[in-house]
């Protein structure tokens, strides 16, 4: 469920209760007005029916007043009213039945009765109950509206824009930092949500950036060190073949410089070939020796000339 949903839910159950508390207490403010009115017009009635009671006796006896409460009857179908003779109690009290009232009533002959008085209340009942029904379809109108609106309120100001942070997030998580969402009006939550969100993609992006480099810049002096390391053994190499080559070299050259000088013309014409080929091929010895000895790089000034001719005698 998400919190557009969460909000709606919640403000419809508070916007019910609060309806709903509302209605009940009119509805109970009406009930016992009703109540008190109809207690007091029973009384007032009962009172005045007492006077006119003693008036039929003192005119027609018992049956002047059996006329005289039927007519009453007649003239307030809503009403029961009755006489009970005997000593009985005032008394004003009102239950799930109705209003029930007693008026005590002294006939002239000394005798005693009460005048009984039932309202059930059928009209002031069906009111209450129409009045319910009213507040409950109020409440219910009411409810409906107000979560269609907190619904569209809550899915526009709450629901797209975590939906979009969402995305971003997910986008964030598979690792594409080239986007950032666009800043939102206003200073609440979302919007300093919003800010954040971007302030965090920018570091991660500037994060990646120093990461890639470092890598780069790793990469590239191992590639020097692997390179060195090459270096190093060709020189060990070469230096291995200047020993190996020297011995040799010298007593060929040896024995070609004495066929030089003991040999005849068509000796020594060899002789000088084979001695200009190993002092060349023994200045290469030595120049293969000198770089193996390189322990490192040295600054300063050299002759471009002077390299390019050892260079070209290297190569022949």
């Amino acid at each position: 469920m998400n919190v557009a949903t969460k909000l709606t839910l919640a403000l419809l159950v508070a916007i019910t209760a609060v309806h709903l508390g509302m209605g009940a207490v009119r509805v109970g403010r009406e009930t016992a007005r009703f109540e008190h009115e109809a207690r007091e017009d029973a009384a007032v009635y009962g009172r005045t029916l007492a006077a006119l009671v003693r008036v039929a006796w003192l005119e027609g006896g018992e049956e002047q007043v059996a006329s005289l409460l039927a007519t009453a009857n007649a003239a307030d179908e809503g009403l029961q009213i009755a006489w009970r003779s005997g000593r009985v109690e005032a008394l004003v009290r009102s239950d799930d039945s109705g209003v029930h009232v007693l008026v005590p009533v002294t006939l002239p002959d000394g005798s005693r009765g009460a005048i009984a008085i039932d309202d059930p209340q059928r009209d002031e009942r069906a009111y209450v109950r129409e009045s319910i029904r009213n507040v409950v379809v109020t409440v219910v109108v009411l409810a409906l509206l107000c979560a269609l609106a907190a619904g569209m309120l809550g899915h526009t100001l709450v629901g797209r824009p975590a939906k979009v942070l969402a995305e971003h997030a997910r986008r964030v998580a598979s690792g594409d930092l080239s986007k950032e969402l666009a800043p939102r009006p206003g200073r609440d939550e979302l919007a300093q949500l919003t800010a954040e969100t971007n302030r965090m993609t920018r570091s991660l992006r500037e994060a990646r950036d120093r990461s890639e480099e470092e890598v780069r810049r790793r990469l590239e002096a191992v590639e020097q060190l692997r390179h060195v390391d090459r270096l190093r053994t060709v020189g060990t190499l070469a230096s291995g073949i200047a020993h190996e080559l020297g011995t040799p070299l010298n007593v060929v050259l040896g024995h070609a410089q004495l066929l030089q000088e003991a040999g005849d013309e068509g000796s020594r014409a060899g002789a000088d070939a084979i001695v200009k080929q190993c002092r060349r091929m023994t200045a290469i010895v030595q120049q293969l020796l000198s770089f193996a000895r390189r322990s490192g790089r040295h600054e300063g000034h050299a002759d471009a000339a002077e390299i390019g001719r050892e260079t070209l005698g290297m190569l022949g």
